[in-house]
């Protein structure tokens, strides 16, 4: 699954979690948010902070990474 070791996806199967920099390859995998991934509900943003969080996953990931 998107360059994810299986022995990754069986440590969190078994209760781990995924390091962090495995969050943007899943993000990017399912066309989701990092807070979704935490099961943050991006609803609860200001108008603001989401327009600026979708104008962010709308760019390629090389240029999301450099913003960090």
């Amino acid at each position: 699954m998107a360059g994810v070791p299986p022995q990754a996806v069986s440590k969190w199967e078994s209760g781990g979690s995924p390091d962090v920099d495995l969050l943007p390859v899943l993000a990017d995998f399912f066309g989701v948010s990092i807070d979704i991934l935490f099961g943050r509900n991006v609803t609860q943003t200001g108008p603001v902070e989401f327009g600026i969080m979708k104008s962010i996953i709308s760019l390629p990931r090389v240029y999301r990474m450099s913003l960090l």
